[in-house]
């Protein structure tokens, strides 16, 4: 006793129904509408009995705000939220090329950089606060094994709180 979901369309009024389950022993149900024989219809083009576009046809999203759509059921959601919100608007999603990715990504980072820059911190600058930190520490245990105490509690007493700017000797800021 097996079930199967066809879509199915009469051959007499031509009514489509997509999904209609039945009785494979029995055949497809008579027409709703007429009472006609029905055959299954594949002219969906997708699989009989699935909902969707099939495995692994959908390709996420990035919708922004709305967050990454990787199913077809976020997409929808999202794409009802953008038309709810501007009802007006005619909506149309490009998708990105593997250029587009990069560039963005590429432009993320240069913003980040030029940012740390405005604070005055570029990489050379932070790798000289790690390496000023670091023989802060290392003077500390050094000192501390001198005078035999623990240097692993020396190091982390090792006074840190002095200002990047501080630390890599600008004494202006």
């Amino acid at each position: 006793m097996s079930f199967v979901a066809h879509g199915l369309k009469c051959e007499s009024c031509d009514h489509k129904e997509a999904h209609a389950f039945y009785r494979r022993s029995d055949g497809p149900p008579p027409c709703p509408d007429c009472g006609g024989a029905r055959s299954v219809d594949w002219s969906h083009g997708k699989f009989p009995g699935v909902k969707g576009d099939g495995y692994k046809s959908f390709k996420p999203v990035d919708m922004g705000v709305l967050g990454m759509c990787d199913t077809r059921e976020k997409f929808n959601r999202a794409m009802a939220v953008i038309q709810e919100r501007f009802p007006d608007k005619h909506i149309e999603v490009e998708q990105d090329t593997q250029t587009d990715k990069q560039t963005r990504i590429d432009e993320s980072r240069h913003r980040a950089h030029e940012q740390r820059k405005g604070w005055g911190l570029d990489t050379t600058i932070k790798r000289e606060i790690q390496q000023k930190r670091h023989a802060i520490k290392q003077e500390a245990a050094a000192k501390a094994v001198k005078h035999n105490k623990n240097p692993k509690a020396a190091y982390k007493k090792a006074n840190l709180g002095k200002s990047p700017a501080a630390l890599v000797g600008n004494k202006g800021v």
